[in-house]
């Protein structure tokens, strides 16, 4: 692999967990799911965007990209509509100099056009030379 964003989120109702994966080759690969009350109501390999925000956000991540301020993430989910995450990194947690990054971060989230919720993530960005 090149890269991957991976994480979990629980906001209002739901959990959220992505993983998205860069191949060598610039092929993405994507995983997710999402709980409501303890039971899985979407579990894909697809429909989910996770790209980082703000200040740094560069997409795929490289061994010398700084940081980003956080990530947006969209998850299809089949009957409710499109699930929005914003997530703003908070604490840095774990840093392994120029591979990988893990933050714990606020996160806001809802539907479009309906009930935001706030929330907590645990989250990281992992980027290798190839």
């Amino acid at each position: 692999m090149k890269s991957w964003y991976w994480g979990h989120a629980r906001v209002g109702p739901y959990s959220v967990v992505w993983f998205t994966v860069v191949a060598p080759n610039g092929n993405e690969y994507l995983s997710s799911y999402v709980a409501s009350r303890g039971k899985v109501i979407t579990s894909q390999c697809g429909g989910i965007i996770v790209r980082p925000t703000g200040a740094n956000a560069v997409y795929p991540p490289t061994p010398t990209s700084a940081p980003p301020e956080g990530f947006h993430v969209e998850q299809e989910v089949e009957g409710k509509g499109t699930l929005v995450l914003e997530v703003t990194n908070e604490r840095l947690i774990t840093l392994v100099e120029n591979t990988a990054y893990r933050w714990i971060g606020s996160v806001s989230a809802g539907f479009r056009n309906q009930t935001q919720w706030q929330g907590v993530g645990l989250y990281e960005q992992f980027a290798f030379d190839v």
